[in-house]
């Protein structure tokens, strides 16, 4: 008889970093207010990068949605958003975050308490509504970034049009936080931002190897 083989570990070295780095972010959003910090909620598609010129700490829902999910608490969660009356037809992401909101619900005890919201809609349709309802319970303001669909190339007119709101962003932002917003930091804040896009697109690149070094649950 064979023996049995030991079990190879398979796992990616950078996941325990990765799990420090998350889990120093989350505290620095939860103790943001002691810091004299604002956290706003945005959406996984939003523009981030101002908020961030505007040191800004930026908190995604669909993330805690999937964290969520991966916790196996989202039944419990989406069924307490079904008894609060909605649609169980609804996106299981927006269901648990509703309802972990006012129970600080979640693997984490519900998200930091946002200033404000930023809504994009160039990922679905959902986060509209989903954001309008969590600004309303937070009493908070919310910013909606309408970004139209494009079938093929980016008119003039969509550039005019996503432009002119970006002015209006950064003007909300000034508002909301009290300062001027710093161009020559937004410039650095850019470079950081595509030298970031392109490194996880060559990490992303590496899964079209045979065999590939991670899956989808990495």
């Amino acid at each position: 008889m064979a023996e049995p083989q030991e079990k190879k570990d398979n796992r990616i070295k950078s996941v325990k970093r990765m799990k420090e780095i998350m889990t120093n972010y989350y505290i620095e959003a939860k103790t943001a207010a002691q810091n004299n910090k604002k956290v706003a909620w945005i959406t996984s598609g939003g523009p981030v990068e101002p908020l961030l010129v505007m040191d800004v700490i930026p908190v995604y829902p669909e993330n805690h949605g999937a964290m969520v999910g991966a916790s196996k608490m989202g039944v419990q969660l989406c069924e307490k958003a079904e008894e609060m009356g909605y649609c169980r037809d609804l996106c299981s992401y927006a269901r648990s975050d509703i309802a972990a909101a006012p129970i600080n619900g979640g693997p984490i005890g519900g998200l930091p308490k946002p200033d404000f919201l930023v809504c994009c809609n160039n990922i679905c349709g959902t986060v509209l509504k989903w954001y309008e309802v969590q600004a309303r319970y937070f009493n908070v303001p919310l910013f909606i970034f309408d970004t139209p669909f494009c079938h093929s190339e980016m008119t003039q007119e969509a550039k005019d049009y996503v432009g002119a709101q970006i002015l209006e962003y950064i003007a909300f932002l000034e508002e909301h936080c009290g300062k001027k917003f710093d161009y020559d930091k937004a410039t650095e804040v850019g470079k950081l931002s595509v030298a970031g896009q392109r490194l996880w697109q060559a990490v992303l690149d590496t899964a079209m190897h045979k065999p590939a070094p991670m899956s989808a649950f990495d």
